[in-house]
């Protein structure tokens, strides 16, 4: 059985002892006493109850509970003091003075319920709670004292009127309490309150009228015992709510003012009022109330005076608060009334719409900066959410500044209501996402690089196999043909667009990064310096060419030779820019690129570099061309007039090489390129010119050939043999690995491509290793790949020969590794 049930079952058996006591005994012994201890019974069961929920309950429950149980208890202190000295000692209990004090004082606490806030009450006991109940204990004696000593009545009658009065006040105002609480769940406990002392109030009133008096045991006491039932079935129903005060409705700032602040005040009036009828008897003790009651509202009005100076300070500090929130945030916020007057605007919102800090906002401002193609959909929106038919707006912003700036922003405007669902105003707030909107071009560019970049490279590799099938064999056939000049003359032609189709493939492979690089430690100024005359051969003596190396310039990590190329496609791509002359500008420098420049730039790296910076005074790029400058094929020059690789070459060599390149134009105002290229403390090495000569490339070595592509193969076995090289040929490397185990004789070198299906060259390099320990290994590949690269740099210890090459280049390279006194072994890949 639930707790409740059981405590209602408990009550309804004590009443029926009650019962049973009346029924048998009427007014003979002991019937009354038994019918005494029924009606104490019942008080300690409420008052037990009470307690009970109090110590379950929040904080206005708690209190409420308390004060109603510590009612209870005196109640029953009274009623068993009666009991024993009226019934059982049989002795007369109206001078009694204590017993008439408890039955007197017991509501005070009650009385204390009533001024409990459900919204803001704490636990435990303050100041003013100890003023009130000073006050109220001050009144209740006061009445007591004035109903004891009416005179011109019977002291049984005073003491009738005394309840009349106690109880009539305690059922109204529990009524009021209830009416205040509306919804509140509270209102169930002052219903329930209210129908409690409105029973006693009746029963009072019936002796007051004059009617006869029943005897003690009489069915007449079963009034007294029945109405403990509604408190008792208050407390087993009341549901504490953890939550109530968020929950339910709060109580208005009227009526938290009418309960805690002027119902009080009622109570020094109502001393000087009782104070008044008892000085007439007892003067000395109407003057020490006054003084007392007058000294406790003096405290409570300096503690009423400190709360709402705390108040003032607190509601300072919060708006204090609110105003550094709102000034400091880097989110633009505008508070807007419905009829359009802007109230508040942070700075952050002048800001993004670059407007003075002095000046006068409205929303015709905003209206002005809206971008036109969106103005006019904007204002029907706003129109909408100011009259209330929408509840918020988020959307994509997009304003035109006076200086000509176009700002993008995330704009969320949400409509705030007022108490009877009215529009009031609406809060705006702006995420300025004009740099987002930068990085995310820029990413895209980048991601739509990349992937031309595979597909350039894919494309590169496998036409390399193609050209160099083409190339080897009209090289073949060549030296068959010497003495046909006819014949010489064609093959020259196809010997020549091989050639230039082979500086296309190359120019695609560094822009995909995928190009063999020999990176060295050199001076970039000697490298600038070095290219100034080739450079003044190429600009013509219309274009001007200064050039500022800087001092001190730390020392770069690249491939020379590429960094050349970058240094003459950036200078005839300035040259081309300047048709009627000009002036070009290359200079270097030392830099340190922070994380808010990487955040700015997408694809830049935090770190020391050194800048080569490229300048024309030429007609310009704008925006849309920007977008596509370093794209293979993209070009602005008339047709025939250019491939379109030079800056996308550009850019390959310069990301391959770890750094970066960014570029600055307006629009007929000139344009600079600026490279950053990783700076590095090593020493400087001399930039070679020239290499030694090369043997003749002949021998008469075997040589295992793997190669997955046929024709390429056929043409490389070709050319060895001809050589005077035993050739072992494997289409797999598969097939590579039985020939080595199967072979009787030396094999002196694995030639071998480096990208196949099922096992890489790398791979395949190191499982013919543990075969054939002292067997040299040349990889040979269209593009980069890490089983052999490193980020396009050859592993230190190997051999690598970039395709398309031509069989004088295939002997030579085969030749030079097997003339090599040692043999270095093959790196493991990483990962």
């Amino acid at each position: 059985m639930p707790p409740s049930r059981r405590v209602l079952f408990a009550g309804a058996l004590v009443l029926l002892l009650q019962t049973t006591a009346i029924a048998v005994y009427r007014d003979d012994a002991p019937g009354p006493l038994l019918s005494n201890i029924c009606q104490l019974m019942l008080g300690l069961l409420v008052a037990h109850t009470s307690f009970h929920v109090a110590r379950a309950g929040q904080a206005f429950s708690r209190a409420f509970w308390s004060l109603a149980g510590a009612a209870f208890t005196i109640w029953c202190a009274g009623q068993a003091l009666g009991t024993y000295y009226g019934i059982y000692l049989n002795l007369p209990t109206q001078g009694l003075w204590y017993v008439d004090a408890l039955y007197t004082a017991w509501p005070a606490p009650l009385v204390m319920c009533l001024f409990l806030d459900p919204a803001i009450e704490q636990t435990g006991w303050n100041a003013e709670w100890a003023l009130d109940c000073g006050q109220v204990g001050i009144v209740f004696i006061l009445v007591y004292i004035y109903f004891s000593s009416v005179a011109s009545n019977s002291a049984q009658l005073g003491t009738w009127l005394l309840s009349v009065a106690t109880d009539g006040l305690l059922t109204g105002s529990f009524v009021l309490r209830a009416l205040v609480a509306r919804k509140h769940p509270s209102r169930f406990l002052y219903w329930g309150f209210a129908a409690y002392r409105a029973t006693a109030l009746v029963t009072d009133s019936y002796f007051v009228l004059g009617f006869p008096a029943p005897a003690d045991g009489a069915w007449f006491d079963m009034v007294w015992g029945v109405p403990w039932l509604i408190p008792l079935f208050t407390a087993a129903a009341w549901k504490d709510q953890k939550t109530s005060i968020t929950v339910a409705p709060p109580v208005r700032l009227r009526r938290r003012l009418l309960i805690t602040q002027i119902l009080p005040l009622i109570f020094p009036v109502l001393v000087l009022a009782m104070a008044a009828e008892v000085a007439r008897g007892q003067l000395i003790a109407a003057g020490v109330a006054i003084l007392i009651s007058l000294c406790i509202s003096y405290g409570r009005l300096v503690l009423t005076y400190r709360q709402h100076d705390r108040a003032a300070e607190a509601l300072a500090e919060s708006e204090e608060r609110f105003r550094t929130v709102f000034d400091g945030s880097p989110i633009g916020m505008a508070l807007i009334a419905v009829d359009g007057t802007v109230l508040a605007c942070n700075s952050s919102c002048r800001k993004t719409l670059g407007i003075g800090e002095t000046e006068f906002f409205t929303t015709e401002l905003f209206d002005e900066l809206t971008h036109p193609d969106f103005r006019q959909g904007d204002a029907r929106r706003y129109a909408q959410l100011a009259r209330g038919e929408l509840r918020e707006i988020r959307q994509e912003k997009h304003y035109i500044l006076r200086d000509g700036r176009t700002v993008s922003a995330d704009l969320h405007l949400r409509l705030m209501r007022g108490r009877q669902g009215e529009p009031k105003f609406i809060i705006g707030m702006a995420v300025d996402t004009t740099e987002q909107k930068h990085l995310e071009v820029q990413l895209l560019q980048s991601q739509r690089m990349e992937t031309i970049g595979r597909l350039a490279g894919g494309v590169a590799h496998d036409f390399n196999n193609l050209l160099m099938v083409i190339r080897g064999y009209c090289d073949l056939v060549m030296d068959r043909t010497s003495q046909d000049s006819v014949a010489q003359g064609q093959l020259a032609h196809i010997d020549k667009a091989t050639g230039q189709a082979t500086s296309l493939t190359k120019q695609l492979l560094a822009f995909s990064r995928r190009q063999m690089l020999q990176p060295k430690v050199f001076d970039l100024n000697s490298l600038v310096l070095d290219a100034d005359k080739m450079l003044q051969r190429l600009l013509g003596d219309n274009i001007e060419l200064e050039t500022h190396a800087a001092q001190d310039l730390g020392a770069a990590k690249a491939d020379p030779g590429q960094i050349e190329q970058v240094i003459l496609n950036l200078v005839i791509n300035a040259r081309d820019a300047m048709p009627d002359g000009g002036k070009i500008t290359i200079e270097t420098a030392n830099v340190e690129l922070d994380g808010s420049y990487a955040l700015e730039h997408l694809g830049a790296k935090p770190g020391s570099y050194v800048m080569m910076a490229v300048t024309d005074t030429g007609s310009g790029i704008d925006a849309q061309t920007m977008a596509h400058i370093f794209e293979p094929f993209f070009s602005t020059k008339e047709l025939g007039k250019g491939t379109g690789l030079g800056l996308s070459m550009v850019y390959g060599i310069v990301k391959q090489s770890g750094g970066s390149i960014w570029v600055y134009s307006e629009k007929n105002r000139g344009t600079t390129f600026k490279v950053y290229l990783p700076r590095t403390d090593e020493q400087a090495q001399p930039i070679e010119s020239s290499s030694a000569p090369a043997k003749a490339a002949v021998g008469n070595e075997t040589i295992l050939l793997v190669e997955d592509d046929s024709m390429v193969r056929e043409l490389t076995c070709e050319v060895l043999q001809r050589s005077g090289y035993q050739v072992l040929e494997a289409a797999t490397p598969a097939i590579a690995l039985e020939t080595c185990h199967q072979h009787s004789g030396s094999i002196h070198l694995l030639l071998t491509d480096v990208v196949m299906p099922g096992m890489n060259g790398g791979e395949l390099a190191r499982l013919v290793e543990q075969l054939r320990p002292d067997i040299r290994v040349l990889f040979m590949s269209g593009y980069t790949d890490n089983a052999v690269l490193h980020n396009g740099e050859l592993r230190r210890g190997l051999s690598f020969l970039q395709k398309p090459f031509t069989p004088t280049t295939l002997g030579k390279k085969v030749r030079e590794l097997l003339d090599q006194k040692a043999r270095q072994p093959v790196p493991s890949s990483p990962g």
